[in-house]
């Protein structure tokens, strides 16, 4: 089974090939020259030494999308708060999951990134795409821009990107995701803090939604995402960055990354619920709109890269540019639709992956013990 791998990494400042090995050695001193150049050597620096705690920043980044902020007030709204708490949970476990299960089974990897399914998952990307730029363009209809104005910063913000992420794709990609999921819990806090003040304990009345009906609907959409990080090829990628020390990265347990990164957006998610009770002032409407906007940003960069790392720089531009420029066809079916229509379609395949996986997994253990 062939495994598609596009990796072109860049030594950092001051590092070296290390002539037995071939890996790259950090150098000693990446800190110097002027303060900008300094400050960003100095992260690099840090990230390479300890890069557990950057990788799950920038899981939980690209896994929380506007998604799972949006997604939950409308199952709330629509169902009730027990089938939204529900699909938070699911939402929550999803990366630990992924990460115990590949590291007990690790051929789901090559299965994955085998040339069909790495494609397949590829492709599957686009519409994460889609999503995060739906989430900017409707979150901004409650503010004075309105939704003409988010159309033009989701163009703005995918241009940006597309070109950023030409250069230093990988450590760049981890580092911005780390600095956004910062400002995230920082501007969600506040957002949480002044809504709660403003709302002066009106809350919204929502149903809880404990009937056969609502129920189904939470487990259903919850079983939705668990295939969710399986259908990543980022999250491969991490693998694969992780094993080869690229960039002159200490190799860390990037099981531990993904459990950190589940625990981290169940904090975000339980913050993020507290904002489908409260109400909104027109400035609040405006500083939830940049949340939204800083949440996207984080995913949307990832899901952008993820085509470069599939199909290579020049075909992922083009699949890029071709996802950003056919959005307005979907523009209509939102964010909960898009969601939908794509966890329908993964769901199936991820699972036939799972079920070979363990097949080929059980299948190789025998063999071990007849020897």
């Amino acid at each position: 089974m062939q495994t598609v791998r596009r990796f072109s990494f860049t030594p950092g400042v001051g590092d070296v090939p290390d002539t037995n090995s071939g890996n790259i050695i950090r150098g000693s001193s990446p800190c110097f020259g002027d303060k900008q150049r300094r400050n960003t050597s100095c992260i690099r620096n840090k990230f390479r030494e300890r890069p557990t705690l950057f990788y799950a920043c920038s899981i939980v980044a690209s896994w929380a999308g506007v998604g799972s902020l949006m997604n939950f007030r409308t199952i709330a709204l629509n169902y009730g708060a027990v089938p939204a708490i529900i699909w938070a949970v699911f939402n929550s476990l999803a990366c630990i999951l992924f990460g115990l299960f590949v590291d007990r089974v690790p051929s789901i990897r090559r299965i994955m990134q085998s040339k069909v399914m790495f494609y397949f998952i590829g492709l599957l990307t686009l519409f994460q795409t889609w999503t995060q730029m739906s989430g900017i363009y409707e979150i901004f209809g409650d503010t004075p821009i309105g939704t003409s104005g988010g159309m033009v910063i989701v163009y703005i913000t995918c241009a940006v990107f597309l070109i950023m992420l030409l250069k230093d794709g990988m450590i760049r990609n981890v580092l911005s995701d780390g600095f956004s999921w910062v400002v995230v819990y920082g501007l969600l806090g506040v957002v949480v803090v002044a809504a709660l003040i403003y709302t002066r304990g009106a809350f919204a009345s929502i149903d809880m939604g404990t009937n056969a009906a609502g129920i189904k609907a939470g487990v259903y959409n919850g079983l939705l995402l668990l295939p969710g990080p399986f259908a990543c090829p980022y999250y491969y990628s991490l693998y694969e960055y992780n094993d080869s020390n690229a960039d002159g990265t200490r190799r860390s347990n990037i099981k531990m990354s993904f459990v950190w990164a589940g625990l981290m957006f169940g904090i975000y998610m339980v913050l993020a619920a507290l904002l489908t009770w409260v109400q909104f002032s027109p400035v609040l409407n405006v500083m939830k709109a940049i949340l939204i906007t800083v949440i996207a940003i984080s995913s949307l960069s990832t899901y952008l890269y993820c085509e470069y790392l599939v199909f290579g720089k020049k075909i992922g531009f083009a699949l890029d540019v071709f996802t950003v420029a056919s959005w307005q066809i979907l523009i209509p079916l939102g964010v909960m639709g898009i969601w939908q229509l794509m966890s329908t379609i993964r769901i199936y395949v991820v699972m036939v992956a799972i079920v070979v996986s363990i097949a080929v997994n059980l299948t190789s253990d025998k063999k071990e013990a007849a020897q």
